[in-house]
């Protein structure tokens, strides 16, 4: 944008006249004095090239305006992700599947062998054991990929606003 700036007050400085100034010595030598100088100002000004002036500068303002909008725009999708990426965060905290709970991060040993040992001395039968061991199972992976799915969430977020986030949470 301060590029395109500094074109626009170049384009507005073509307007003033370019100021020459010569200085040229000479000598005659058929001359008895045969030394001599001359001192010449021009001032190249044409009022005819006014309208190509005039569309420098309005080139020049309509490529400010072009970057004030992409300017714009980019913060509006600045914006957008911070928003979004927020958004996602706090649906994965609500959900109820990143609150730490201790005993879905370590295999349930005692409690889950007194079940399975409920379950096998109830006669339900092995199949029983296999089908909730895997329910088991599927919960944990649904817990951890929730777990995953808010890390990555939060280095996108991180990336976007360009600064390292707590990730103790």
């Amino acid at each position: 944008m301060q590029r395109n700036e500094q074109s626009r007050a170049l384009a507005q400085r073509q307007y003033y006249p370019d100021f020459n100034v010569a200085f040229q010595r000479f000598q005659n030598y058929q001359a008895n004095d045969g030394f001599g100088a001359y001192v010449a100002m021009s001032i190249p000004f044409a009022f005819w090239t006014k309208p190509k002036y005039d569309a420098g500068v309005q080139e020049a303002a309509a490529a400010v305006s072009v970057a004030r909008a992409q300017q714009h725009t980019l913060e509006n999708m600045t914006r957008f992700q911070i928003n979004d990426l927020l958004a996602k965060l706090r649906a994965t905290d609500q959900s109820g599947h990143v609150v730490p709970h201790h005993h879905l991060c370590h295999r349930p040993s005692r409690a889950w062998n007194r079940r399975a040992s409920g379950i096998v001395r109830a006669k339900q039968g092995f199949w029983s054991l296999i089908d909730t061991q895997r329910a088991w199972r599927g919960f944990q992976l649904e817990y951890f990929t929730a777990l995953v799915d808010r890390q990555h969430r939060l280095a996108e977020l991180e990336q976007v606003v360009g600064i390292t986030l707590d990730r103790q949470s």
